[in-house]
């Protein structure tokens, strides 16, 4: 900063030497110029100190000058969308499901209207029976679907696509006073009471759902330059600028009744929609700033949650944790390229068919593998978790409707009457599996010489008093892929195949040394 304010003082101290020079135009901090031409533009020119914009709050400024970074949470999220299949069960019952795989956190769903309907505090009981029952890992309440009252939805819109409209009124001002929530900006109102209630029980508030989900992916390629706007956004039918707004009237009022809680992103998909995100204001005339709109969308969210599907990239289960850890380092390079501060990374959704369907990739290998992968490796690159897409299937296996239908940790529970007649799948299974024996590891990472052979993959997990791996054979095709590969330490291991959790029997000892048969299944081994 010394070097840019001397060069900034010669700059002057030059253009003062020549009296037939104009006066320059007062620096506008907001505007991305370098209006007064000192060779320093907006809050890089000491003529902003002052300026709103400019003021480094929450580790993040309107700059986006802060070295990117990614955090994880303590642990790893096994998490869940657990969705409600047989209406008949109540969510209690539905829960003991989840844990019976191995689930140890939740994205929870808390939309607006239901708790208008039925009183903020009628999810109380089942978040605290969740939470007695191990699912109590980094919970995530998601925030959508504003009444009828409270959406710029068209009159005469259905009741499931009030989820697809932006609240009404985002603009009012958020506060009457200090603490005092402006009721008439109802999306600041329905946060505040609803943090209010949860704010001890609900570690991270994301902040719809995949509002950057478009209709044709064409239009994203605009995002790099231009601001994504209401038309090519269905699922939100609002601009970026009124999705930050919506950040913002949400962090405010989170960070102030709950300091220590972590505002995410809604799930999203598309790096272009982050850039356009870090680049703008929540300034509904052009996203610039300005004192009354002083920061970019950056300063708004602590968390970034994406969502990956693999059935889109074709492949076989390594083909589908490649595309995912592409998809991630697209997100991390644009978090980095706009200097946007320490982040900690969530995947709310993300999932796998175990059955094929038209021509995608899916089918119990392809599924249970991915998982077991896909899980591992994000955990390895900083990841916090994975809530997985879905606790059960929405379809019959006869059916064959859409992959979206086959990606539960159990078969169609539609017609069940009681969760005790639920039938696993083998995705639910190798789940229980990795939860089981990898839930209380301390850190994951990428493997680093841990480890001999040619064709292998895989993350290295460190517990409190030993190391524990998760390995297997990369195949170019299919899920039949062989190697063999020997782990350098010199502790004798337990080798676990991924359906111990419903086979004590699936596993074998190892001594040091060892040759250990790898195949498309990922296997964990622990140290003894």
């Amino acid at each position: 900063m010394r070097t840019m304010i001397l060069i900034a003082v010669l700059l002057m101290m030059w253009s003062g030497c020549d009296s037939n020079t104009k006066a320059a135009t007062p620096e506008d901090c907001g505007n991305a110029l370098d209006d007064d031409r000192d060779g320093l533009l907006d809050c890089m020119d000491p003529d902003c100190a002052d300026f709103a914009g400019c003021a480094t709050l929450n580790n993040v400024n309107n700059t986006n000058n802060q070295t990117f970074s990614i955090v994880p949470l303590p642990g790893i999220r096994l998490g869940i969308n657990k969705g409600h299949r047989n209406t008949t069960w109540n969510d209690q019952q539905t829960a003991d499901l989840a844990v019976r795989a191995g689930v140890n956190s939740s994205r929870i769903s808390l939309p607006m209207s239901h708790l208008e309907t039925w009183g903020y505090e009628i999810e109380v009981q089942d978040i605290a029976y969740y939470r007695d029952h191990g699912i109590d890992r980094h919970l995530v309440a998601f925030l959508t679907k504003p009444t009828v009252e409270c959406s710029t939805a068209p009159a005469g819109t259905a009741d499931w696509e009030l989820a697809y409209h932006m609240p009404a009124g985002l603009y009012e001002p958020i506060w009457l006073s200090e603490g005092v929530v402006n009721p008439a900006n109802c999306w600041a109102r329905y946060v505040f009471d609803a943090v209010t209630v949860y704010k001890d029980v609900i570690d991270i508030w994301e902040i719809w759902n995949e509002p950057d989900w478009v209709a044709d992916w064409h239009d994203t390629l605009t995002w790099w330059d231009e601001p994504p706007t209401a038309g090519q956004l269905p699922r939100f039918n609002g601009n970026i600028f009124n999705y930050i707004r919506l950040l913002r009237v949400s962090a405010e009022v989170i960070r102030h009744i709950a300091p220590d809680a972590l505002v995410a992103t809604g799930g999203l998909g598309y790096p272009s929609f982050v850039d356009a995100l870090l680049r703008y204001t929540d300034n509904p005339a052009d996203g610039s700033a300005t004192e009354a709109y002083p920061h970019r969308g950056g300063h708004w969210f602590d968390v970034h949650s994406i969502h990956y599907y693999p059935i889109f990239g074709g492949g076989n289960s390594d083909t589908g944790v490649e595309g995912f850890l592409a998809h991630l380092q697209d997100h991390v390079n644009v978090l980095s390229a706009n200097g946007s501060g320490p982040r900690t990374f969530i995947v709310t959704e993300s999932g796998a068919p175990h059955l094929v369907v038209d021509d995608n990739p899916g089918g119990p290998e392809y599924a249970r593998n991915y998982l077991l992968k896909v899980i591992a490796k994000a955990r390895a690159e900083g990841v916090s978790g994975i809530d997985w897409f879905l606790l059960t299937d929405t379809a019959p296996p006869s059916e064959l409707s859409s992959p979206f239908d086959y990606m539960g940790l159990f078969l169609d529970t539609a017609d069940l009457s009681s969760p005790d007649d639920a039938v696993m799948t083998e995705t639910g299974i190798a789940h229980a599996t990795l939860s089981l024996l990898a839930s209380n590891a301390e850190s994951f990472a990428p493997l680093d010489g841990e480890v001999t052979g040619s064709g292998i993959d895989g993350v290295v997990m460190r517990f409190s008093d030993r190391m524990g791996y998760i390995l297997w054979a990369v195949a170019d095709s299919g899920e039949d892929g062989a190697t063999t590969a020997v782990v350098t330490g010199t502790r004798p291991l337990n080798a676990y195949a991924w359906n111990y959790s419903a086979d004590g029997d699936a596993m074998f000892p190892l001594d040091a040394g060892d040759s250990i048969p790898l195949t498309s299944s990922p296997v964990i081994l622990v140290e003894q």
